[in-house]
């Protein structure tokens, strides 16, 4: 979070911030966000290990974040994502899109909070290097497997926003591969993935 608090860096990254429609980063990135953006400091809950105060804070943050990007952005913008990891407490994320047209358009936001599920055999870590990395790609997956669907094929950006991210359901199934995947990770001595069998489905819910 260094980068963020550095009044040197601070405008490239918020440069790239406004031009993603994807932001993902980790609690210690969001609580310097927030810090910055004056928004609610952490709950004091959330210092004494309770994972429920804050991943709610996360959550918070997220929809902060993801409406002020939308809000900042052309209304052709279609729509704004962020996403939080906090390790083994699992991950927020948010989604704000314009819905409807002309004078009725509003900002709608999806607010979800995920778990880490249970590790895939053998079952216990081994080394945390790359988790939040592939993390990402298996996010990245259950996306590119989503656009690739019958429903929203050949569609562009603003329709996946629309048929897949508008839909709490749906982002909560990308967060959950992204931890499907980081659990094979962790497993292994450095960041590679494993030689056994993937059981990850990233195809998203009917």
């Amino acid at each position: 979070s260094a980068f963020l608090r550095d009044p040197a860096l601070r405008p490239e990254a918020e440069a790239l911030f406004h031009s993603a429609h994807i932001v993902v980063g980790n609690a210690e990135e969001a609580a310097a966000i927030a810090e910055l953006n004056g928004w609610p400091a952490v709950a004091e809950a959330s210092t004494k290990g309770d994972s429920t105060a804050t991943t709610s804070w996360l959550e918070a943050t997220a929809s902060h974040l993801a409406q002020k990007l939308l809000a900042s952005a052309s209304q052709k913008c279609d729509f704004k994502a962020v996403v939080f990891t906090d390790g083994s407490l699992g991950a927020a994320a948010a989604v704000a899109r314009w819905e409807g047209d002309g004078e009725s358009t509003a900002v709608r936001t999806v607010c979800v909070r995920e778990p880490v599920p249970p590790l895939p055999p053998p079952g216990f870590v081994v080394d945390t290097n790359g988790a939040g990395d592939a993390f990402v790609g298996g996010m990245c997956s259950a996306l590119v497997a989503a656009v690739a669907s019958p429903e929203v094929a050949g569609t562009s950006a603003a329709a996946m926003a629309s048929h897949f991210l508008g839909s709490a359901e749906h982002v909560r199934h990308i967060l959950a591969v992204g931890h499907r995947a980081a659990g094979y990770v962790v497993q292994q001595r450095g960041c590679r993935i494993p030689a056994v069998p993937c059981t990850i489905v990233c195809t998203p819910p009917a």
